[in-house]
């Protein structure tokens, strides 16, 4: 409710201020909307924008956007209204103007922090920067309403204002230029171009010039750029995959070469018919046509997308075929299953073909065959020749066309296909059809072969260590910890509560104090049951959630523990991909504050939960004593092993940096 009231004060205020000020200008100059068009369009995107983001996003590094735009579009209107010597509009600049800097350099930190480019970490500086931030803006504030210290005034403005605004402009300079931020280059290099456009026109085309050569462009003119700040971060923030410039480029130079003849035969065609036109314009009618050819490629291919089901079917059509086939595929729970399926679809697309496994051992160079269509052996294939090309996985012989099925340290199986008469070669379609299906089949094909093994190892009583084996045995454990929690609830804790009664009942008639100790004793005896019986297995996780376990677990920890624990969940979903990471992700939570109240001797501990499109990221920090994580796991602590083994299980990192003897950071990454 309180982050509602204050977008809602902030958002308000913005507005009044705006209308109180336009009203007041207009009263008194006639020509002040002239002069105020610009920075009244650009509060108004701003506003429209800020709005979007805050419906739609519920982080902390939205948050500060809309503060960084909020104030930065009532520093650009103030700027232009106190140049007429507004009061209310100095104050307010004076005010909005270090924000803007402050807020940017806070979104840019947690925009970074997200990424994962650089640790989350307790820092004095940030502390600093908000001292300095008071200190500005009282300062600015005072020489402003005394007329006295405006020159030192202005300078600490610009220089805190500056500061801000460079330093982690600097810091993503220097994460480009090493391979820290090579991850996430496209995005870094978005977060730096954003504002290097918006400002360069401004400061090249009207500073520079007003410093140097006492003439420049026009500001008003210049200041068009900055529009590219809040549409280009709204679309930074919101957008679920950023543009790639290098694939727009690709797909633009490919389309121009398409375009390009028939450009030439429309512009060759107009010629004919207007002989009138000079070169000068065939020169321009050429480039606005091929842009428009280009163009229209573009919106092809997204009409393509959208209309491939309902309007156009066709069997050569792979993107359709792959759609059909993933559905299939599903269904298949075993190698039999996946062989069907293979045989109705080869019937399917050929006619008087035969299909065979063919079953290499490289050791032995002996031959098997498993038949699924005919009963060709395809002994004509060179399979010793073949399969001696290092990387040989398609087979493109005569009227025989095969792709590697599968491939092991001693065998290789493969998926030929052919013309039993031997009479037609497979078109280039068919090949490509081929490769595309036995792609699919064989990631199938792996899955299943490894899984039927695992499942032999463990009937057979060997030692398995598969991810998919330690995912069940997690789940197993999860299984027997509800029905302990269960059994727990419904029988012991049902006899102690009935035993109490029965004690209560006893210490009040015979008064005696014995009784009433003795009751007191099982009373606590109960609750500690309970407890038991809830962290075993929460209910409020399957019934209300990740975001509200969580949030109760920490706020419980908060209560019984020794340390001050600050924490954040910023999780806007409990959607995932496997229902097993919320309950993995409680357990991790669950884990790791129980090693601090028993190890840590910490004063301070945060825990912040946040989450990106595609992973849930964990921040742990305190600031207790440190210790040789992989000592600890040599010396097989069980629950930092337990914890370590179920993250790598669902392929999630952690990281420690616990050497420091002052602190501990431990950061867990959990793909979705």
């Amino acid at each position: 409710m309180l982050k509602v009231n204050k977008y809602k004060l902030v958002k308000t205020t913005f507005y009044l201020l705006h209308i109180f000020l336009l009203i007041n200008l207009i009263q008194k100059y006639s020509n002040a909307w002239n002069m105020l068009f610009l920075p009244v369009a650009f509060s108004a995107i701003t506003s429209i924008l800020t709005y979007i983001i805050y419906i739609h996003s519920d982080k902390k590094t939205s948050k500060f956007l809309i503060y960084f735009l909020l104030a930065g579009s009532l520093s650009y209107f103030t700027s232009i209204v106190q140049s007429i010597e507004n009061y209310l509009a100095i104050i307010v600049f004076s005010i909005s103007f270090p924000l803007t800097s402050y807020f940017f350099n806070k979104f840019t930190t947690e925009i970074l922090y997200n990424r994962r480019i650089i640790r989350r970490e307790k820092n004095k500086l940030k502390k600093i920067n908000l001292y300095f931030l008071v200190v500005v803006i009282g300062l600015d504030c005072f020489a402003n309403i005394f007329e006295e210290m405006l020159d030192i005034s202005k300078v600490a403005l610009i220089l805190y204002f500056f500061t801000n605004i460079s330093l982690p402009l600097l810091k993503i300079i220097y994460f480009l230029l090493v391979s820290k931020g090579a991850r996430e280059r496209t995005f870094l290099i978005w977060l730096l171009v954003i504002p290097l456009v918006a400002f360069a026109p401004f400061i090249f085309l009207h500073a520079f010039p007003q410093i140097f050569f006492k003439e420049g462009v026009n500001a008003y003119v210049t200041a068009w750029s900055f529009f590219v700040i809040p549409i280009g971060y709204t679309y930074l923030i919101l957008n679920k995959k950023l543009l790639d410039p290098q694939f727009i480029f690709n797909r633009t130079i490919y389309y121009s070469f398409l375009s390009l003849i028939p450009s030439i035969f429309i512009i060759f065609f107009l010629y004919l018919l207007y002989p009138m036109f000079n070169i000068f314009d065939l020169i321009q009618l050429f480039v606005i046509v091929i842009l428009f050819n280009t163009m229209f490629l573009f919106a092809k291919e997204q009409i393509d997308y959208l209309l491939r089901n309902s309007l156009f079917q066709d069997k050569n059509n792979i993107v359709q075929f792959v759609e059909r086939l993933i559905v299939e595929i599903e269904n298949c729970l075993t190698l039999q299953d996946l062989k069907q399926l293979a045989i109705k679809e080869i019937k399917k697309r050929f006619h008087n073909v035969d299909a065979t496994i063919v079953k290499f051992n490289t050791r032995t160079k002996q031959l098997e065959n498993e038949y699924l269509i005919g009963r060709n052996n395809f002994e004509n294939i060179p399979l010793n020749k073949i399969i001696n090309i290092k990387g040989q996985i398609i087979i493109d012989y005569k009227s025989n066309f095969g792709v590697c099925l599968s491939k092991s340290s001693d065998r290789i199986e493969y998926l030929c296909i052919g013309d039993h008469k031997e009479r037609s070669h497979f078109s280039i379609y068919d090949k490509s059809w081929c490769m595309v299906f036995i792609s699919y089949l064989r990631l199938t094909y792996e899955i299943i072969r490894i899984s039927e093994d695992s499942v032999t190892q463990l009937i057979k009583g060997e030692k398995v260590t598969s991810n998919a084996i330690s995912r069940f045995l997690f789940h197993f454990a999860e299984a027997e910890r509800r029905r302990l929690a269960e059994d727990i609830h419904d029988t012991i804790l049902q006899d102690q509560i009935y035993i109490y009664r029965v004690l209560d009942i006893l210490a009040i008639e015979n008064n005696q104090p014995e009784l009433r100790k003795l009751r007191d004793h099982l009373k606590e005896i109960i609750d500690k049951t309970r407890r038991i019986s809830t962290q075993m297995m929460p209910k409020a996780l399957s019934i209300k959630g990740l975001v509200y376990s969580l949030n109760e677990l920490l706020d419980q920890f908060k209560q019984k523990s020794q340390f001050q624990l600050n924490y954040e969940v910023e999780l806007t979903t409990d959607h995932f991909d496997h229902y097993e990471k919320p309950l993995l992700i409680y357990r991790v939570i669950e884990e790791l504050i129980n090693n601090a109240i028993k190890h840590s001797d910490a004063e301070q501990v945060s825990i912040i939960i946040w989450e990106t499109e595609d992973q849930i990221n964990i921040d742990y920090l305190d600031d207790g004593k440190g210790f040789n994580y992989k000592e600890t796991l040599h010396q097989g602590r069980i629950g930092l092993n337990s914890l370590v083994r179920r993250i790598n299980n669902i392929y999630g990192t952690i990281e420690f940096a616990t050497d420091n003897p002052k602190k501990v950071h431990i950061y867990v990454t959990i793909p979705r």
